[in-house]
Order: structure tokens, then sequence, then C-alpha cells
């Protein structure tokens, strides 16, 4: 096993596996530790650890670590994309402490700051930018792996409606607003829109789908949460109501898409289907499995 070096350092937040990046013997995976940081700094962690390993380790022996800045929390959202088209992975970071996305260009080893990030986009007004985000592949065609990032109190759509932003590979530093092939807002305050977030082809035209949720919406009752489909390519400025298929929470306080994302051809119809789940909002909580064509 593997095992943190700082208490309630949130160690295992996420655990992404990303393919063979270190070039060894096995395939290698991201860890998170948002809260990671001596002296209560929460400046957060992501540590890539090489495959092939056996017995117990500690964090320190990482292949990577990714430091934050003070109070940012770094890695609430993580993943790896080649962002700027030299065929190596690159590390994504969100920071919605410091309201930040970051990108680490690959390859990477030994202890790198977040201020030394090869990019940084920061959002507008302490929307928490960076609490959510996934690799979307090349979403524009032009050869560079482009990535979506939540903000889950963005304020477009109202106070805390939430907001997604398409941010392209090879984005220069600045605001992820100014940047954004696309941007998706929440319907209405309080909604969170883009938590969570998660991409595949549902429709299998060969453009990555966006799958999100926001936890809050009203629609079925008071923090019922509503999933919302938005089929790609996107681009330019969206409400979440233009979202092409959408599921309600079952009741209130549910929190539908609480956690969600795409599953195989569950039903044997030939169709991707998903599932969404609703872990609160009475005595039995339930996950929604989403029919391919019928969502």
């Amino acid at each position: 096993h593997i095992s943190g070096t700082y208490d309630e350092a949130g160690f295992g937040t996420q655990v992404i596996p990303c393919g063979n990046i270190a070039g060894d013997a096995g395939d290698d995976f991201l860890v998170t530790a948002p809260v990671h940081g001596a002296a209560d700094s929460y400046q957060g962690r992501v540590f890539l650890f090489a495959g092939g390993m056996t017995g117990e380790t500690l964090d320190s022996n990482a292949v990577l670590t990714i430091a934050g800045e003070d109070q940012t929390y770094a890695g609430y959202g993580a993943g790896f994309a080649d962002s700027n088209g030299d065929g190596m992975q690159d590390f994504l970071v969100g920071a919605p402490g410091g309201d930040a996305f970051y990108v680490v260009y690959g390859p990477a080893t030994g202890l790198v700051s977040l201020a030394d990030a090869d990019v940084k986009l920061l959002g507008i007004g302490g929307e928490a930018l960076g609490y959510t985000l996934t690799p979307a592949g090349d979403a524009d065609g032009d050869g560079l792996d482009d990535s979506w990032v939540g903000a889950y109190y963005g304020a477009l759509g109202g106070t805390d409606s939430g907001t997604a932003y398409l941010v392209p590979g090879f984005a220069q530093s600045g605001t992820a607003r100014g940047v954004a092939l696309a941007t998706l807002v929440g319907e209405a305050a309080g909604d969170y829109f883009g938590l969570p977030l998660q991409v595949g082809d549902q429709d299998e035209d060969g453009h990555n789908d966006l799958f999100a949720a926001a936890i809050g919406q009203d629609q079925g009752g008071s923090l019922g949460g509503k999933a919302y489909l938005f089929y790609g390519p996107l681009a330019g400025s969206l409400d979440a109501s233009d979202a092409d298929a959408t599921h309600v929470g079952w009741a209130e306080g549910a929190n539908a898409g609480n956690n969600l994302g795409f599953l195989g051809d569950v039903n044997g119809d030939g169709l991707r289907d998903m599932y969404v789940s609703e872990p609160f909002g009475g005595a039995a909580a339930r996950i929604s499995i989403l029919f391919g064509y019928s969502y």
C-alpha cells in the first residue's frame, strides 16, 4: 500500500490511471491530496506513481510531485492530456482555493511547484475554478487535447449558478473565460453546475459529448439536482437549458449527478448507456441507468 506523510491531507481523494507515462514496466497512476501542506498551508499535491511497485511505499517516493501554491487546495481536479501536441502526456491540475487551473507539460519528474506551471488560467470573481475537470480530447480539431474545467461558484447565470469552460490545448495564461472555446452556464442561482463533469462519445458520431450535473438544481425539488447531456462539438456560450437531454433528480435533496458517467452497452441494444447517482433525498438512494437514445 501507499501511505501519505501528512495527517488529514486528503491523500487518495482521487486515483487516476494514466497508462505508462513514466516509461517503466507497468502502468502508472495519479493520486491527489488536495489538503496537503505544512502548517495549514493547504497547498495540495498531485503525485505520479510508476507502475511495477510492490509492497509498501510513501507518497514521498512518487516519480513526480506537483505542489500547489498556498491556500489553493490543488488536486481537487486533476487529469492528464497532450495539451501542447508534443506526444507527451501533460498534467492538468485544478486548484479551486486559488480559483485556478494549471498545466504542467510533460515529461516531468521530481518536485514541481505550480508557481512554475507552464499554463495558469484564473477564474473570475471566486468561481472555484478547477474543483472539477476532465480531459476533452481534441474538441476543436486542431490536433491538441482540450479540457473541460468546472467552476461551480460561477455567477454568469446567477450567484453560484456554476460554469464549465472548454479550455483549448496550448492555451496561454490568462482567464479561463477569456480563452474558452465553449462556456456552459448553469440555469439558475444555486445550481452549482459543473459538479461533476464527464466526457465520452455517447452518440458515437466521432465527437466527444459532455455529461455534466448541477447538484443544487431545483426542478425536481429543492436540491434535487439535474444531469445534462450536451452533444459535441460545442462552441460559444450556451445555457445549461440548451442541453440535448436532461435527467431530473427524483426527490427533494437527492443531489442527482453527485456522481455520473458513461457505461458500456448495459442492455445490449448497441448504444452506449450512462448512469446518474442520486445518493440522498429520502430513505432510499438510487442510481439511474439511462439507456442510449432513450435518455
